[in-house]
């Protein structure tokens, strides 16, 4: 048995690559079903591995960047990165605020 120096590594995420097993199945299936589609259409290998290629290099520059935030410990990244992004910059006072602000001082 493995001796840990502190317990916080026992309870971490399972990750493939970066993903979680979620993201892993959904990625697998939808190459899979890509693959199997191109393949009975009979188009040409080279068509085929064009469209390979444009689905999985973004899958693997996604699976690089999470699994370095994961061995940093950041295992949610993409998540605290989507919020980061869709919370405004600035918070704009509108009347509301300042009549509470204006009820509240009085």
């Amino acid at each position: 048995m493995k001796d840990y120096k502190n317990f916080s590594k026992l309870n971490k995420p399972i990750r493939f690559v970066g993903l979680s097993p979620m993201q892993f199945l959904i990625m697998f299936i939808i190459v899979a079903i890509t693959f199997v589609a191109t393949t009975s259409a009979r188009l040409s290998f080279l068509i085929t591995l064009i469209i390979l290629l444009v689905e999985i290099i973004p899958i693997v520059i996604y699976a690089s960047r999470a699994s370095r935030e994961h061995k940093k410990g950041n295992s949610k990244y993409f998540d605290s990165l989507s919020n980061f992004i869709s919370t405004p910059k600035r918070i704009v006072d509108t009347d509301t605020f300042t009549y509470f602000i204006k009820k509240n001082t009085e």
